[in-house]
């Protein structure tokens, strides 16, 4: 089998980390498939420089010292960081650099037989590079945010098409996806739609009985939103839609699990239009607790919206976990949502931005328990067959046995 040398931005840097362990998950499922894996990760306060996640090799590269000042990655992601610490944007030649020469020495030490890039822009540019001076094969992901979130004109759009050009396979992890890199000229040859793998974390009972008793109303339904506090999850309105659902159900409880830079202001805005005491605020809960907040729910709301900017939700993860707990789905027609959630089978889909919509799709699921549940059976049977851990590892070895083959 091949020794595939993965390179991220977006890796835990320690057990139980708020960083989303997509790419872990891959790498570890990939390693107990028997390939031999190794990360290459940029370093962060606190984390270690190298260790081993389960048989996955982890090197994590600084990139600025002191090394407090490595803020450009990690607390909600480089553009997340780009918004909310301008100054980071000054970070990006030195990592790139460290990132080129680190990928570089551990590829020739670990003798790499492919080269996978997690994102375009930077990952995918340096691993370009690298692949073209040792000649190795080069699959490079795009999750999203790369195309959605960065600019498509200029230099950044110069760069990503280089990338997908150059690129011996290109992953995408939904439709909205595919269709954005083709917009930028990758040949459809080379495009695979392989989802991101989701943490399938089975609920605890007891943790799924103590979050009912302790915080949910017995005579009330539950909501139940995981993701980031900001304003592109939608979270404004799903405070709206409760001031609505407030009439039809007085004792319903929303369960928010995350957090992020916008929650200041969306507790402000909950006392504002009254429906404070219906909100519970998780806060960040442990990555092996989020499938219990979810079960614990009735109904689990993905309310994301696009941005000004064109940020859209290229897969919407949270929908996978959400299907794989038999847990009904509402969310919104944005990005790869539509991907997982067909209206009316495996869940209930609204208009996004609009909290009244919301509301009523919300309120019918409530309404109807016998379908809501025929939905979640769907939609749980589907996530199992298609996004499922398994799934995605069988997908990516298969892909990559068919390049490093060639």
């Amino acid at each position: 089998m091949a020794r595939i040398l993965m390179v991220t931005s977006v890796f835990p840097r320690w057990e139980g980390d708020a960083t989303p362990p997509f790419v872990r998950n891959l790498a570890v499922a990939l390693a107990e498939k028997g390939w031999e894996i190794t990360v290459v990760a940029p370093h962060g306060p606190g984390a270690r420089f190298s260790e081993t996640v389960g048989a996955v090799r982890v090197i994590r590269f600084p990139y600025m010292f002191p090394l407090g000042m490595q803020k450009l990655c990690y607390d909600g992601g480089m553009l997340v960081n780009f918004r909310t610490r301008p100054w980071t944007h000054t970070l990006l030649p030195l990592f790139v650099v460290a990132q080129i020469i680190t990928l570089l020495w551990v590829a020739i030490r670990r003798r790499s037989d492919v080269i996978h890039s997690h994102s375009l822009l930077p990952q995918g540019f340096s691993a370009d590079l690298v692949a073209t001076v040792l000649r190795l094969p080069h699959i490079t992901t795009s999750h999203g945010n790369d195309v959605f979130g960065l600019p498509s004109d200029r230099l950044m759009g110069r760069l990503k098409r280089r990338v997908l050009r150059r690129a011996t396979a290109v992953t995408v992890n939904s439709s909205a996806t595919e269709e954005a890199v083709l917009a930028l000229g990758c040949n459809s040859e080379k495009i695979h739609r392989i989802p991101a793998m989701p943490t399938a974390a089975p609920p605890r009972d007891e943790t799924v009985e103590r979050i009912r008793c302790e915080v949910i109303s017995e005579a009330g339904p539950a909501l139940a939103f995981v993701g980031r506090i900001i304003e592109d999850k939608g979270v404004g309105d799903l405070i709206e839609a409760v001031k609505f659902l407030v009439n039809d159900f007085p004792d319903i409880r929303c369960l928010l699990v995350g957090d992020g830079q916008d929650r200041p202001r969306y507790e402000q805005k909950a006392i504002r239009v009254g429906v404070d005491q219906h909100l519970h605020w998780a806060g960040w809960v442990p990555p092996n607790e989020v499938s219990a907040w979810m079960a614990a729910a009735d109904v689990i709301v993905v309310p994301s919206r696009e941005s000004p900017g064109g940020w859209t939700e290229a897969q919407g993860l949270v929908v996978v976990e959400a299907m794989l707990t038999g847990t009904p789905v509402v969310a919104t027609r944005v990005g790869g949502i539509p991907d997982m959630i067909e209206e009316g089978v495996t869940g209930r889909l609204a208009d996004p931005g609009d909290a009244r919509v919301l509301s009523e799709t919300i309120a019918s699921v409530l309404r109807d328990p016998k379908t809501a549940l025929a939905l979640a059976r769907t939609a749980r049977g589907r996530a199992e067959t298609t996004f499922s851990p398994e799934a995605v590892a069988a997908a990516t070895a298969a892909l990559v046995a068919e390049v490093s083959a060639k």
